[in-house]
């Protein structure tokens, strides 16, 4: 079956603090919550956990973990019902402003993604290249902060949300369905700055095959 990505929602916060409680959002079905994090520190954190509800998210991809980074980004997952789902991020210290993005994904394989990539960079360039290695028909989520507001742009990706906060950090989102191995999406942005990405890709579910089950049912009763 196809897989597909849903967009929910974003939230930032503007607040320094470890923990932010990004709020609630409504999912529409049941699947595979993603949730994108970002978060701009005055020195080098890492993330802690992600929780949905109350309950720990499992972290696929991760810039700041082993080597913690000022700009930490991280993508969670976790199967859930239909409802709203509460989403939470913590850090191992204080950042200065944080968001994220959460996504709905059906139709996949498995929760692990068949690929990641991270990454983070101290200089100043005026974009960044993810590279993930595609299976058939996958589906990717990407998610970036880079140190001003300069505009962010994908190169093939879908850009799903894009937020300047307290008109220090630039932070977006997006999303594409793909098949190249390996697959590369360039971010770029006007003014050089120190940037962090994650990016995942997930395959679809296997076809059913309930067709040929059905027909040897039908020969075992004409016997």
């Amino acid at each position: 079956m196809a897989i597909s990505g849903a967009f929910i929602n974003g939230a930032t916060d503007t607040a320094n603090a470890s923990s932010y409680n990004f709020g609630s959002f409504s999912l529409g079905s049941a699947g595979m919550i993603v949730v994108v994090a970002e978060a701009r520190a005055s020195g080098n954190i890492s993330v802690s956990s992600v929780t949905v509800d109350g309950a720990s998210a499992t972290i696929v991809s991760d810039n700041s973990n082993p080597s913690a980074v000022q700009n930490p980004v991280c993508i969670a997952v976790k199967e859930v019902s239909d409802g709203s789902r509460t989403v939470v991020v913590n850090y191992s210290s204080t950042a200065l402003r944080a968001a994220c993005q959460v996504y709905l994904v059906t139709g996949y394989a498995s929760t692990t993604p068949s690929d990641t990539d991270s990454g983070y960079s101290a200089a100043s360039p005026t974009s960044l290249t993810a590279t993930l290695s595609f299976p058939a028909n996958g589906f990717a989520i990407y998610g970036h902060l880079h140190g001003n507001t300069g505009l962010a742009s994908f190169s093939a990706a879908t850009e799903d949300y894009e937020a300047q906060i307290e008109s220090l950090v630039d932070v977006s989102s997006g999303s594409k369905t793909g098949s190249s191995d390996p697959d590369t999406e360039t971010v770029s942005w006007s003014t050089g700055a120190n940037y962090g990405y994650a990016a995942a890709v997930w395959a679809p579910a296997a076809a059913s095959s309930g067709a040929p089950h059905y027909y040897y049912q039908q020969q075992a009763a004409a016997v």
